[in-house]
């Protein structure tokens, strides 16, 4: 069973509040701070369909302010 990720349109979890549990090919507005709740890690980019710059976030991991508004995301190691 797979667990969540919530995420906040602002820094600090602040803003719109967004429950991920599946791979999301584009978040509209973006999220800028996240915490892991899934037992496996997620994977956040600056572009949509999972492209561009990216971020890791660790199962049980907090971000406070991912610098940049992650357009897409999905479960799983980031890969290089």
């Amino acid at each position: 069973m797979f667990g969540v990720v919530c995420t906040w349109t602002g820094p600090d979890g602040e803003g719109g509040l967004r429950l991920l549990n599946h791979d999301e090919f584009f978040l509209p507005g973006g999220v800028r701070s996240a915490q892991n709740q899934d037992r496996e890690p997620w994977c956040f980019y600056t572009g949509p369909a999972f492209s561009g710059p990216r971020l890791q976030l660790n199962p049980r991991e907090t971000n406070r302010d991912l610098a940049f508004p992650a357009r897409s995301a999905r479960r799983g190691f980031c890969e290089e």
